[in-house]
C-alpha cells in the first residue's frame, strides 16, 4: 500500500500493521518557491533546478515519524521542522 505523510494514513498503518510505504508531501514548497523568488529579486545566487528533499516513510522509520509529529493535529500532516535558515541553506548556491 503506498500513501503520504497524512497523520491519519500513518496512524492507520501503524496501527494495522500494514505493509506500506509514503512520501512526505512537503507542503512547505509553495513557500520555498516565494523565499526563492524573493532571494533572486534580491541579488541572490539561487540554485536552479532546487534539490527539494522528500521524506520518504518505510516500516522501519514509521514510529520515529509519528513521534516527531504527537503534536500535530490528526487530520494533518507531518513534516520535518524546516526553518528559514535550513530552506535558504536548500536554495542558494552560495549560503
Amino acid at each position: 500500500m503506498t500513501g503520504e505523510n497524512s497523520k491519519q494514513f500513518l496512524n492507520t498503518w501503524s496501527q494495522k500493521k500494514l505493509n506500506a510505504m509514503a512520501v512526505g508531501n512537503p507542503n512547505w514548497m509553495g513557500a520555498m518557491a516565494i523565499l526563492a523568488g524573493v532571494l533572486a529579486q534580491q541579488g541572490k545566487d539561487v540554485k536552479f533546478p532546487i534539490d527539494v528533499p522528500i521524506p520518504m516513510i518505510t516500516n522501519a522509520n514509521l514510529a520515529a515519524i509519528l513521534e516527531s509529529g504527537k503534536n500535530f493535529p490528526d487530520d494533518g500532516f507531518i513534516y520535518p521542522p524546516y526553518t528559514r535558515t535550513s530552506l535558504q541553506a536548500m536554495i542558494l548556491a552560495k549560503p
